[in-house]
């Protein structure tokens, strides 16, 4: 749909040259359309649940970049203008597309948070307060919840099913400890044919298995959905890096004269574009600290910029507190205090 509107909106602005005249430049073609498609994909439009941001940023950005090649490049502002007009537009049609499969309720299309998830829990009271716990932590909270004993009626293939469709269920968990799990996999294969996903809480509290992870509190470092470990956030930081990477070679001869070194700053913007490094990483460590997302080396860390002792176990907490409370703003907040250091120390 995405694709489809950004054809129509090119080919409308191509009908009428002397209004869009940058139009007749880009043209109208399918390689256009679909390189706004991935651009979008890049800022996280296709994520589920549908989120309304990507659609306004990533539009955002181009508006942004394109001025600042204008103006470093000394051209006419007047074709920007006219750019950025149709990147609202095409923002707009985003938006609208969103809003209709929200309102409409195509099923997996809602704007529905995750932390909000509609869970069913099958097992003793007890034992499905502890896997909902464990859920609400892990989902960052939970929308709604509720219990079936795996006793009474409603715990049969026939019941779990009326209770997914009335009740919009978005997972489903078995209580391991409390139900056969003969009885487990024949429900789940009865029940796969929609949309919920099926987990199976384990008889000792601390994991949770779904089709595709392992849930547990040791793997949980993170508090709210811009953690370092999220798929989200490494595209937010990598999207980041990369941005920050050419306005720095874009505006290099202005840049130089903040930086101690020039040529140290356009090779570690090239190491930044290549993926080799990025702007804000870990401060090296040598004492073995807690398990943490991945992360290539950084050009800058929260302790070297912001002038933190460097003991083990500073080291060790500011780093730990880099990977939890991540967020591309922190990125870039670092990067503009340190800026004199991006060209070396």
């Amino acid at each position: 749909l995405d694709l489809a509107a950004v054809m129509v909106i090119l080919t409308l602005a191509h009908a009428l040259p002397d209004r869009w005249p940058v139009v007749q430049e880009i043209g109208s073609s399918l390689g256009i359309a679909s390189i706004a498609v991935g651009f979008m994909a890049l800022f996280g439009a296709y994520d589920r649940p549908l989120r309304f941001l990507p659609s306004i940023a990533a539009p955002a950005v181009v508006i942004l970049i394109g001025a600042i090649v204008r103006w470093a490049v000394g051209g006419p502002m007047d074709r920007w203008l006219d750019a950025a007009l149709l990147c609202i537009w095409a923002s707009l049609a985003f938006l609208s597309i969103r809003s209709a499969l929200h309102f409409l309720g195509v099923r997996g299309y809602g704007l529905r948070r995750k932390e909000q998830e509609r869970i069913l829990a099958v097992g003793s009271k007890a034992e499905a307060e502890q896997a909902l716990a464990l859920l609400w932590q892990t989902h960052y909270g939970l929308g709604w919840s509720a219990v079936v004993d795996p006793n009474a009626q409603e715990a049969g293939a026939d019941g779990l099913a009326r209770s997914i469709r009335r009740n919009r269920v978005g997972e489903v968990v078995f209580c391991a400890r409390d139900m056969p799990w003969k009885n487990i996999i024949h429900l789940i294969e009865k029940l796969r044919s929609g949309s919920t996903e099926f987990k199976i809480a384990q008889p000792e509290r601390e994991f949770i298995i779904g089709p595709s992870s392992i849930e547990s509190l040791q793997d949980l470092y993170v508090l709210h959905d811009h953690a370092l470990n999220s798929p989200v956030a490494r595209r937010n930081k990598r999207i980041v890096d990369v941005t920050l990477a050419l306005l720095l070679l874009i505006t290099l001869p202005i840049a130089a004269f903040f930086v101690r070194s020039p040529k140290v700053l356009f090779l570690n913007a090239i190491s930044v574009l290549r993926g080799q490094r990025s702007w804000v990483g870990y401060h090296p460590s040598s004492v073995k600290g807690p398990k943490l997302p991945g992360l290539v080396p950084g050009v800058l860390d929260p302790i070297s910029v912001l002038g933190l002792r460097e003991d083990d176990l500073v080291i060790s907490r500011a780093n730990a507190m880099y990977a939890k409370d991540y967020s591309a703003t922190f990125d870039i907040g670092i990067v503009l205090r340190g800026f004199r250091m991006l060209g070396g120390t």
